[in-house]
């Protein structure tokens, strides 16, 4: 049966943010997450995930933290970048980043527990 590269499946795991002492993405560590996975053979990632690194990062820190990810993976597997915030027009805002920097899936979920 032939693949549609439209269809996500398989194994999508949300990746951790590594962060230093004051918040700032730990990018070293972050780009080695990301690699770890890939070479275990994950069929997608999900950066920026609802467990506190997506909605709780200052939004310059989200923004590097989507440009590390989508940097990092390059699109040799698919990359879903979480979208998630406290209004529709900061999430749009969200998706639009996303979008230039690449990213086909967003995710959103709602932000009814931060």
């Amino acid at each position: 049966m032939k693949k549609n590269k439209e269809h996500l499946d398989g194994v999508i795991v949300p990746a951790i943010t590594p962060v230093n002492a004051t918040d700032r993405v730990d990018e070293r560590q972050f780009r080695k997450v990301l690699r770890r996975l890939i070479e275990a053979g994950v069929h997608g990632i999900f950066v920026g995930a609802s467990a506190g690194e997506g909605p709780l990062l200052r939004d310059r820190e989200w923004r590097r933290m989507v440009a590390i990810a989508a940097a990092e993976v390059n699109g040799r597997i698919p990359l879903l970048g979480g979208a998630m915030d406290t209004s529709t027009s900061r999430v749009c805002d969200k998706v639009r980043i996303l979008r230039e920097l690449g990213f086909r899936y967003v995710v959103v979920t709602p932000s009814y527990y931060l």
